[in-house]
């Protein structure tokens, strides 16, 4: 094998070299200007142009979660007493008046125990007038005989009342058989009014004797039935003002009290419509009475109802509306705005809602349109 003559290898390798490192530079030269043209395109895109249009105000200015109630709330309605029940007498639905019987308890034991002390007031009552009273005392035996008989009238015609009532609940009676049964509760009323104040005054003549044993044996007697009639209207849920029925959670036969877990009767006003918002603490200085409202709900997503802000809450509260799961520290307190709705609308209390509240100024007023 030849001998390789070391000058012309070392003459090779250099021209090999020397390629290399001319291949090396002009790669980089070209790298070097790609990246150049990239970060200038970069550099154009993210400068702002001079005539770029300013951001459009916010439409609204707070926005918060709501529920539909009847006008002054929900009513729940539980019994005074407890006991079972022995008749309901409305349903979901129904339009009812101040006074009307809801539902009422069992009063079996409580009606016995009437009729008993009905008959003892007789027999007192018989008793002291065979005893001769000293004259002076006739005029208070005479007064408080007639404040025990307006008594009577009085609860005789509440009983009528009830019976007017709940036959018109049923549609078997008329609004003309309720109104003249209220009639002569108000006449009733008056005339015991009248008759206390006639014993009150006798009573505080000077020289009145003092009653009798048998006296107070009768007084003590009629004590006992009223404290039985308190008792027996006690079993008698009435409605306290007009409205309309939303839920009824009971039944015949149940057992139900003051300390129900449910309210056993829940109604209100399905005419008169407001909404309970829960604004953000953040957004409060932008609330204002007498705001213009705009109210979404899912049920109806075509549709927007106009409304107005009629009470800001005078302190902040929990969010019972917006927050469902355990409230933890960081969750924000809201204020509670009460939104009046126009009549006629179509929501139903209970509904959720979503509040939307114009801006106050003109300029974001008419932005806004």
């Amino acid at each position: 094998m030849p001998k390789l003559n070391s000058t012309a290898t070392t003459f090779v390798v250099s021209i090999a070299l020397a390629a290399g490192i001319v291949f090396l530079v002009e790669r980089l030269q070209r790298d070097s200007l790609a990246n150049g043209a990239v970060g200038s395109a970069a550099a154009e895109v993210a400068k702002p142009e001079a005539n770029a249009p300013a951001p459009e105000p916010s439409r609204w200015a707070a926005t918060a979660p709501g529920k539909v109630e009847p006008r002054g709330g929900e009513v729940g309605l539980r019994p005074e007493v407890a006991g079972k029940v022995a008749a309901v007498h409305v349903a979901i639905g129904d339009t009812i008046a101040a006074g009307d019987i809801l539902f009422q308890l069992k009063d079996d034991e409580l009606q016995a125990r009437h009729r008993s002390a009905l008959t003892e007031v007789r027999i007192r009552q018989r008793e002291r007038s065979e005893d001769t009273p000293a004259r002076a005392a006739r005029d208070r035996l005479r007064a408080a005989d007639a404040v025990y008989d307006a008594e009577r009238a009085l609860h005789d015609a509440k009983t009528k009342l009830d019976e007017a009532r709940l036959e018109r609940q049923a549609g078997r009676g008329s609004d003309t058989a309720v109104t003249t049964a209220q009639a002569a509760v108000n006449t009733a009323t008056t005339e015991l009014a009248t008759k206390r104040k006639e014993l009150d005054d006798i009573i505080a003549k000077d020289g009145t004797p003092l009653p009798t044993r048998l006296e107070g044996g009768l007084e003590t007697a009629r004590a006992e039935l009223r404290i039985l009639e308190i008792a027996i209207e006690r079993t008698r849920v009435r409605a306290p003002r007009d409205g309309t029925v939303l839920a009824v959670d009971t039944r015949v036969g149940e057992l139900v009290g003051p300390n129900s877990p449910t309210p056993v009767v829940r109604f209100g006003s399905t005419n008169d419509l407001t909404v309970t918002a829960e604004v953000a603490e953040r957004d409060l200085g932008r609330i204002k009475i007498g705001q213009s409202v705009v109210v979404e709900t899912a049920a109806f997503p075509d549709q927007q109802f106009q409304a107005t802000v009629a009470k800001i809450a005078p302190s902040l509260s929990a969010p019972q509306i917006g927050g469902r799961g355990p409230r933890l520290q960081s969750d924000v307190d809201v204020i509670e705005v009460t939104i009046d709705l126009q009549p006629g609308v179509r929501l139903l209390p209970g509904m959720r809602v979503d509040v939307y509240f114009r801006p106050t100024d003109a300029a974001a007023n008419t932005a806004a349109k």
